[in-house]
């Protein structure tokens, strides 16, 4: 009873690594148990970008210049402008498109969404121009 040995299989990737998390492999992993040691996640060369935001995203570990480290700058900065963008647009959907439609369902006579579309265009043109 207590002398038999089990051997529960370890999944592993296409090359041989332990999967730690799903979806997050072993040399991301490893990236990312630095930010644990040093506070800076340091991207390998052999990694991409996005691969390490999801796997931070996943991790909850802060996706920023300060906490991450990266040799390919081109998709560091991709990255980042991804997430200002998002942020920008969460303020624009808050901030100006949310009480517009408030706004435009509690007046009667016109359909809301034509009102909206009128009183938002000059807003979107200047938005697509800048």
């Amino acid at each position: 009873m207590f002398g038999v040995e089990h051997h529960f299989p370890r999944p592993t990737n296409d090359r041989g690594e332990l999967e730690v998390a799903e979806g997050i492999s072993a040399t991301v992993f490893r990236a990312v148990l630095d930010y644990y040691r040093s506070g800076v996640v340091r991207c390998p060369p052999s990694v991409a970008v996005p691969e390490l935001r999801e796997a931070c995203d996943y991790l909850l570990i802060p996706f920023d210049a300060n906490t991450v480290k990266c040799h390919n700058l081109r998709g560091l900065l991709h990255e980042l402008s991804n997430e200002g963008a998002r942020r920008q647009f969460e303020i624009f959907l808050e901030d100006l498109l949310l009480p517009a439609m408030v706004s435009s369902a509690q007046v009667s006579g016109v359909h809301p969404l034509r009102r909206l579309y009128h009183s938002l265009l000059p807003t979107m043109v200047y938005l697509w121009l800048a």
